[in-house]
């Protein structure tokens, strides 16, 4: 049975009246590879539904191995095949099989399935490889409980050939994907999605708990990935990669794959120390184009390797993360983001997240145009629930190249549908030549670094930002109380879908401030903040050191910050109450800038000089932090735990 006609330029009667991304693309001197998925669906065996009924019924044929044994099937065509909203009713399901190494789908071609391809649940060890997966319903290849350990996912093809066909309710969930993933740890490699509504999603934040025999022995949005290289997501309605809100961690797990300590799951060990995975996991070079967008909301510990995104409708999306434990992993490294502007489809801009950690990236390219705010923009969001903040991130920026954008496009911006501390308050540094030979670039709205300390105005590409000799970092406030483990939030949607295209007013409207954290404005004097203070949005008395209460609902921190300069003085002064904690800077850029970072601060009456220091549990606290304790009475310094 023929299913494709191959056309020469000579069998058509008039040119194409637009041209398409596809097959080898050249964009600004950069080639990628973006030819689509040439497919066999024949099979010289065939296993079949009825197909009389299926469309109406949607129930067909199952194939399956309940329980432990071994199922190997290759090279056959399954189709009309699941049954929509039926449990353990896939086209082809390894359930409850345990550690099973001769459990094998290999080469087959599942066609027209009302609910999932290919399914493993409660089972390890299983390979899945160089399968076709067409037009299946709601998921593609479906690892479902959370437990799943070391299955062998690689060189599968899911195609979704109509966009929303595949769209619809499946066992009470409404996203699909060509790879949806509860358990985590198994190796997804050299995949290829096309036309879902999510490529690959990790959806942990779905299911916090796991599903079926796993449920409540699991913690999916801490479990780390197996190996994760060379995937391919494109023309997918809202996602490529989709990670979601992982925080992958050092579990302690048995050989089923359940929890074994349930403390392994929290964000900090019993000692206090960070808990984030060591080394970090790495999405190893994958290829996502002409999606939405790519990227995840909350990402610790993950780290992305040799990616290229390519004509992405709205690019890469990052909304908060933190420093990574391993101390050493960039959050992007040796990546491609790109946008071809003779293809009608696409925006070219990373957007990316805040919070009190250093955002690393590390030879970076952005390549074509056009953008809609910036090819990187920090800051997404912040200061808007579920979004990082506050919004005084640090971007460190090693061997980034902005050369090959198109001339007119911005290569940085301060915010990105962001509240005002967005616009005024993230920091971008570098080591070498990334920011023009600058050592740090601050918001123009922060004046007084023109004034006090020479920075000098870097024009529109670069945001009208102020570039600087200095090296500038962040200086946060906060009060001792707010919730920790922002990660055990469930989301079921990320808002940035609806309200992508919302105008800045539209979404400015302020979260709810929990009682007991806002001190008031708090007030900043030293370099940088000699100024008159400038109340008008989006300054609001930040140019003259005036730092106002971030609520951040539900997000890693919530406070104040404000960028800084190493290594000089600043006093502080407001109305202290509660447990206060003072915090410089990050680990990270002392390493990578290779300096002792300090920062002297006074502050009620006193003195003290502060360093980076890694995040720990909130009892846990080192000699180099400076803290206020407050009685019924009046203020007092606990000695013990600051630097003089």
């Amino acid at each position: 049975r023929p299913r494709a006609v191959l056309l020469g330029p000579e069998d058509l009667e008039e040119p194409l009246r637009h041209e398409f991304l596809g097959g080898g693309k050249n964009i600004n001197g950069i080639r990628f590879n973006l030819s689509a998925e040439v497919v066999n669906l024949e099979r010289s065996i065939l296993i079949t539904g009825d197909s009389d009924t299926f469309d109406e019924t949607q129930q067909g044929i199952h194939t399956g191995m309940f329980g432990k044994g071994a199922m190997n099937i290759r090279y056959t065509r399954v189709e009309y095949c699941g049954q929509r909203n039926r449990g353990g009713r896939f086209c082809m399901h390894f359930q409850d099989g345990g550690h099973c190494h001769d459990c094998v789908f290999q080469g087959n071609a599942i066609v027209d399935s009302s609910q999932v391809g290919i399914a493993i649940a409660n089972t390890h060890e299983t390979t899945v490889s160089s399968n076709i997966i067409w037009d299946a319903k709601g998921a593609g290849i479906y690892i479902k409980d959370g437990n799943e350990m070391s299955n062998s996912i690689k060189a599968n093809v899911m195609v979704c050939s109509v966009p929303g066909k595949c769209t619809v309710r499946w066992l009470r969930k409404e996203g699909t994907a060509g790879i949806y993933m509860v358990g985590m740890t198994n190796n997804i490699e050299s995949n290829h999605v096309a036309g879902y509504d999510n490529g690959i999603w990790a959806a942990g934040s779905m299911h916090p708990d796991g599903q079926g025999h796993a449920e409540r022995k699991v913690c999916p949005q801490h479990t780390p990935f197996g190996i994760f290289r060379g995937n391919v997501n494109h023309d997918c309605k809202y996602y490529g990669l989709r990670l979601d809100r992982q925080y992958p961690r050092n579990l302690i797990r048995d050989s089923n794959g359940y929890v074994e300590d349930a403390g392994s799951c929290s964000e900090f060990t019993t000692e206090g120390a960070d808990n984030g995975l060591v080394p970090a996991n790495m999405i190893e070079d994958g290829l996502d184009w002409h999606n939405m967008y790519s990227g995840g909301l909350g990402l610790g510990d993950v780290s992305f390797v040799r990616l290229s995104v390519v004509n992405n409708g709205r690019g890469f999306i990052w909304k908060e993360s933190k420093n990574f434990a391993d101390g050493i992993s960039h959050h992007i490294r040796d990546s491609l983001f790109a946008n071809e502007k003779t293809d009608r489809y696409g925006r070219l801009q990373v957007q990316g997240p805040a919070g009190n950690f250093a955002f690393l990236l590390h030879g970076v390219e952005f390549v074509g145009g056009p953008t809609d705010l910036a090819a990187l923009a920090a800051g997404f969001q912040c200061g808007y629930s579920r979004a990082g903040g506050p919004c005084a991130v640090q971007y460190f920026l090693h061997a980034t190249n902005f050369s090959r954008l198109d001339p007119t496009c911005k290569r940085i911006q301060f915010g990105a549908y962001s509240m005002d501390a967005g616009r005024t308050m993230p920091m971008f540094v570098s080591d070498d030549h990334s920011l023009e030979g600058y050592r740090s670039v601050v918001s123009r709205h922060l004046a007084g670094f023109a004034d006090d300390l020479g920075c000098q105005p870097m024009g529109y590409n670069w945001d009208d930002a102020l570039g600087c000799d200095a090296h500038v970092r962040r200086f946060s406030v906060r009060v001792k109380d707010e919730p920790e483990d922002p990660a055990q939030q469930q989301v079921e949607e990320d808002s940035y879908v609806d309200n992508l295209l919302a105008n800045d007013s539209a979404v400015q409207v302020q979260p709810d401030v929990e009682v007991g954290m806002n001190l008031g404005p708090l007030n900043l004097l030293g370099p940088g903040y000699q100024a008159e203070p400038n109340m008008s949005s989006p300054i609001f008395g930040a140019n003259a050191g005036i730092m106002l209460f971030e609520n951040n609902l539900n997000t890693t921190s919530r406070g104040y910050s404000i960028p800084v300069v190493v290594g000089r003085n600043y006093s502080i002064s407001g109305d202290w109450r509660g447990h206060i904690v003072f915090e410089f800077s990050d680990p990270p850029l002392a390493k990578l800038f290779g300096q002792n970072e300090t920062l002297h601060i006074s502050y009620a009456g006193q003195e003290c000089d502060l360093v980076p220091q890694a995040k720990r549990a909130e009892m846990m606290f080192a000699a180099e932090l400076c803290e206020l304790r407050a009685t019924e009475v009046d203020i007092e310094v606990n000695e013990a735990e600051f630097t003089a």
